[in-house]
């Protein structure tokens, strides 16, 4: 699941960014989960076919790593995307930054990077920890931050979608925009598991998690003046018309119910023909998703493996297990040559980015608020070391 992939790919991309520097910068952190030696500075010299503001490009390279990515929070200006390149005209903290960026070439060096990196973590209570191979580096982390992490980042994907899709067969079919892209697919919990086929912005997430006993979530039904029971667990709908009498129960398959679910801000209005009436209730998704996700990591044990470009993940937890491969380098190669294709803007101001791009797969026009993250990637970045 997304819990597999998620911290690898964060941490090689930072990897991946350090290893184009060419100053050194010392970082130590009292709190660090990662030994405390030198890291490269994050700003590279120079970027293929640039024009850089010599001030800007000065102030910036001097600065350790985690003072550049808390200053994202205050760039303002615009990128400008075309035929593979990415033009900046920004006010940044270290002073005005001009440039012109040959992505396509940037992204095909960061992926043959990336194909060379190799490594395991172990994950337990939540936390990762391990060592990673990056060329002549190896990096090592213990007790990395990992389910809170990963959690978070969902719920708040998921608060982001916003539109109505069918629910039907006990699965409810995904086709809704987000900020980074679209979310297509199903999500099925008819048969006493959660079955996941999405693909996201980030990668395709493809699962089934069995519900435990205690997955049982009671919410009323306003036209018939009673509460009803979705139990996941054994895949039904339990409604006691008459409390007070025994007898009086109505189970109905979630497999025999449709509907539609309409979802905003993180909540998912639940509208559903059960036959003899219209059920309708709300329940908090995100909310509901980020805790049953975080129990999940926090009990889960198991690794999280790099090598050959590819992510792996071999996960057990007493909400079920998990186990695959995630083709990250394939799918980002398929990703680079599509990247020509992009044309528009995307303007940044107050830590949000304001997206309006024409891409292969449609108009893609929305809002990012990156700066929520920019603290939790300081910290693992002034914590990440090579020994």
């Amino acid at each position: 699941m997304t819990t597999a992939c998620t911290v690898p790919s964060t941490l090689l991309q930072l990897s991946s960014e350090t290893a184009l520097s060419t100053r050194i910068s010392p970082v130590a952190s009292a709190t660090s989960a990662f030994a405390p030696l030198p890291v490269p500075s994050l700003v590279p010299a120079s970027f293929p076919g640039e024009t850089l503001t010599s001030l800007a490009l000065s102030a910036a390279s001097s600065a350790t790593p985690t003072e550049v990515i808390t200053a994202l929070d205050d760039v303002q200006g615009t990128l400008s995307i075309a035929n593979g390149f990415v033009t900046t005209d920004l006010i940044t903290p270290f002073g005005p930054l001009q440039a012109t960026y040959d992505v396509v070439t940037l992204a095909t060096d960061l992926n043959t990077e990336f194909q060379a990196i190799s490594g395991t973590l172990a994950l337990s209570g939540g936390f990762a920890s391990g060592n990673l191979v990056v060329g002549d580096d190896e990096f090592t982390a213990t007790n990395f931050e990992f389910a809170n992490l990963v959690s978070g980042f969902v719920a708040d994907l998921l608060t982001s979608l916003d539109g109505t899709v069918p629910f039907a067969n006990g699965v409810v079919a995904i086709d809704l925009p987000t900020p980074i892209g679209d979310i297509e697919g199903t999500i099925g919990f008819g048969s006493g598991a959660l079955a996941v086929n999405l693909n996201t912005p980030l990668l395709p997430l493809n699962f089934t998690i069995e519900f435990p006993d205690e997955a049982q979530f009671a919410f009323p039904v306003a036209q018939l003046g009673t509460d009803a029971i979705l139990n996941l667990a054994t895949g039904q709908v339990e409604i006691d018309l008459i409390p007070v009498l025994g007898g009086a129960e109505v189970v109905v398959p979630i497999t025999a119910l449709a509907g539609s679910v309409a979802f905003a801000n993180g909540l998912a209005n639940l509208s559903v023909e059960a036959g003899f009436t219209t059920v309708q209730t709300q329940f908090n998704l995100a909310t509901e998703v980020e805790e049953t996700l975080l129990e999940f990591l926090s009990t889960a044990s198991g690794t999280l493996t790099i090598g050959a470009g590819s992510l792996g993940a071999n996960l057990q937890s007493n909400l079920g297990s998990f186990a695959g491969v995630f083709p990250a380098s394939q799918l980002f190669s398929d990703f680079i040559a599509t990247l020509p294709l992009y044309q528009g803007t995307i303007a940044l101001a107050g830590g949000v980015a304001t997206v309006d791009l024409t891409t292969p797969n449609g108009v893609l026009q929305g809002s990012l608020d990156y700066g929520q993250y920019l603290t939790a990637i300081a910290t693992i970045v002034g914590d990440l070391v090579a020994t």
